[in-house]
């Protein structure tokens, strides 16, 4: 679960492991991520609530989540657009 900067909105998303490291996954088209988000120097917390392994505890900013902008190099966030890797449909269930 994460929010967004200046938004009361959350957003659930997949969560893969892909080398070595946890990735948000926001959007998927077909088998294949559109984007994906390194967890890691990101605040997170587990969380409490059914269904949900992780929570962000700080706002993303919209244009970086929206894809309309790059993430700042001091903000932590590592984001991927359109990683080289495939799942099987059958291995995905949302």
């Amino acid at each position: 679960m994460l929010f967004l900067e200046d938004s009361d909105e959350y957003f659930l998303c997949d969560t893969i492991r892909y080398q070595e490291n946890l990735w948000i996954v926001p959007e998927w088209f077909e088998s294949k991520q559109l984007k994906q988000i390194r967890l890691e120097g990101l605040a997170h917390q587990r969380s409490q609530i059914p269904g949900v392994t992780w929570v962000i505890t700080s706002p993303l900013p919209k244009d970086v989540f929206d894809g309309k902008a790059q993430p700042q190099p001091e903000s932590g966030i590592v984001m991927v657009d359109m990683p080289e890797i495939m799942f099987p449909a059958s291995y995905l269930h949302h």
